[in-house]
């Protein structure tokens, strides 16, 4: 998944879960501080996720006033 910050936020300001499939794979996102207030791109890798016909990714919020954001998916096949 690939992140970017686009309102530079400070660390606190935007934090979210990350559920893929029904299962939370990332708590507590913190957007602000991993991005370095929006000047660096942040890519998550969740390995091991099985999927049939669909993906279900839900964007938990955890701050009020700073909604998630996603700025990319790149699925993959495993072997």
């Amino acid at each position: 998944l690939h992140f970017a910050e686009p309102a530079q936020a400070k660390p606190g300001q935007r934090v979210f879960d990350v559920r893929l499939q029904g299962k939370t794979v990332l708590a507590g996102l913190d957007l602000g501080k991993e991005s370095n207030g929006g000047k660096v791109p942040v890519v998550k890798e969740f390995p091991g996720i099985e999927a049939g016909r669909a993906i279900a990714l839900e964007l938990v919020p955890k701050t009020p006033g700073h909604a998630p954001v996603i700025n990319g998916v790149e699925i993959l096949t495993e072997k």
